[in-house]
């Protein structure tokens, strides 16, 4: 039942990128696409590859850990194939035995070990590829035809690794592997599943592209009928064609640039994909370097995103490069304004709105953590016909659980941490403690800046989104140092965002204000 329930789903995903053959080979109807749109501009072209790849079909899984499983030669014939977002916990039984106890819904966890296969398309050598994971609960390790790319202990955390040294062209066969380790309990107060259990992408773009997550859109003000909007974003720029690698020099002047001349364009366009306005910024852009600008325009009369209007126009930066179209990103974004005032509560668009919400989980019944679009969107409209307008959240959500919030029209507390690095009994330890043994303590030191950093630069762009919380009900409210750590986690949010209020949830009465 849940094979063939993943198998319905799995074809609202996929339908957003492109398909996968049973060897996940590509087709290049991607390319032809950026040809034509240079040859109509009247530029000879070479081949341009601007590729974003749903990367979640034909997946071979273990369930137990098995030493050497990355090596790319391992003989997997005997793993079982199935499609992500995958969540093992769920699949097996309920027993009281199961170390997971109440909080991980009595359902094993463990280790658990994935393999996928695949071939790049022809003409990727020279090209940048990266892959992202929306999420792997939790402790993830992962490796490319044998070389090891890193570790992630969060969860709930986005991330990505650059595959490019590390691949084969023309034909080879390459082997991403993962392992992860959702073994030491208990880490969380609530059912959190195993596994790569979001979607995970493919990308593959010239040498010079736009950073991922570094682009920043937000409404600056909204006033006689004119809105005015700003997008931050930055270009990556590696090595051009003929760029000489750089090796040891002595001297800076050493070092011969290749420098083209670049233009960075935004377009916003509506639902029927007219240009509703532009702005282009022109920059001379060397190899080896990186630039960020900042881009201002307008839109009269604008369509403003609010819950009873969730109107989403279509953001989109292209980055030209001698006359050629060279990277695109597009993503969805909402023109409004929010704002606080102890009067009045929450204005939206300059008019006051009653926030009447929920709080939700990552979980659904029987999908587990693994849960498609279209269950989150039939829960979302429950939630609508009761009234409900807002949604707070424990920890990093799946991506797309906020696209719906985007489309539906809910306003969203984004959160990062259920708890800091003390517990409710300190002095127990000196050492970091946390509400339970391996929870996110054991990481906070090492990892609160980037996971936070990471959560704010993702979700910074959706409509939806109206704050973020640092912490939920840490038991550091109760002691000095716990201002101190509130502090230094607002700074690093505001590095990122300083357009949205930051939180932190407090259950302790003398120091909840």
């Amino acid at each position: 039942m849940y094979n063939k329930m993943f198998n319905t789903i799995r074809l609202t995903i996929i339908c957003l990128f492109i398909n996968f053959n049973a060897f996940s080979q590509v087709d290049e109807n991607v390319f032809r696409e950026e040809n034509s749109k240079n040859t109509e501009a009247g530029v000879k072209t070479g081949q341009v590859m601007d590729m974003h790849l749903n990367f979640n079909a034909d997946w071979y899984f273990y369930l137990g850990e098995i030493p050497g499983f990355y090596v790319p030669d391992f003989d997997d014939t005997d793993w079982r194939v199935l499609d992500v977002p995958h969540d093992w916990s769920v699949e097996g039984q309920f027993s009281k035995d199961n170390a997971s106890a109440s909080s991980g819904g009595y359902l094993p966890t463990g280790i658990g070990c994935y393999r996928k296969t695949f071939v790049l398309p022809k003409g990727s050598e020279g090209k940048r590829i990266k892959i992202r994971f929306d999420g792997v609960y939790m402790n993830s390790s992962v490796y490319v035809n044998g070389v090891y790319l890193g570790n992630r202990p969060y969860g709930f955390s986005t991330f990505e690794y650059d595959l490019t040294p590390h691949l084969k062209y023309n034909g080879g066969t390459n082997v991403i592997a993962v392992k992860v380790d959702n073994s030491l309990l208990n880490n969380s107060r609530w059912y959190t599943g195993s596994g790569i259990n979001r979607n995970v992408h493919l990308f593959i773009t010239e040498q010079q592209h736009f950073k991922s997550f570094a682009t920043f859109f937000r409404t600056a003000s909204i006033s006689d009928g004119i809105a005015r909007l700003k997008v931050d974003c930055e270009i990556i720029s590696n090595n051009y064609e003929e760029s000489k690698g750089i090796r040891f020099q002595r001297f800076p002047e050493d070092w011969e640039k290749v420098i083209k001349n670049a233009e960075i364009k935004v377009l916003l366009k509506d639902n029927d994909g007219g240009i509703v306005n532009t702005s282009t910024d022109s920059r001379e852009l060397s190899d080896y370097t990186s630039i960020k600008t900042s881009l201002e325009f307008e839109v009269r009369n604008p369509i403003l995103w609010s819950d009873k209007n969730p109107y989403l126009y279509t953001l989109e930066l292209q980055l030209w490069i001698e006359g050629r179209l060279i990277d695109t990103e597009r993503q969805k974004v909402g023109i409004r304004t929010i704002e606080f005032n102890n009067t009045e509560g929450m204005l939206v668009n300059g008019k006051k709105v009653i926030v009447k919400g929920v709080c939700l989980h990552k979980c659904a019944g029987s999908f587990g953590t693994a849960v498609p679009k279209d269950v989150w969107r039939y829960r979302l409209e429950k939630l609508k016909e009761m009234g409900c307008n807002a949604i707070r959240t424990h920890g990093p959500v799946d991506p797309v659980f906020i696209d719906v919030c985007d489309e539906m029209g809910f306003y969203m507390m984004s959160e990062a941490f259920d708890e800091w690095n003390n517990t409710w009994q300190y002095g127990w330890s000196e050492d970091p403690a946390g509400k339970l043994t391996n929870t996110y303590h054991k990481f906070f030191n090492q990892w609160a800046e980037t996971d936070l950093k990471d959560m704010v630069k993702r979700d910074r762009n959706h409509s939806s989104v109206i704050m973020y919380s640092v912490g939920n009900e840490v038991p550091d409210q109760r002691y000095a140092n716990g201002v101190k750590t509130l502090k230094k986690l607002i700074n690093w949010a505001k590095e990122e965002d300083d357009t949205r209020m930051v939180t932190a949830t407090c259950d302790w009465a003398p120091w909840a204000n």
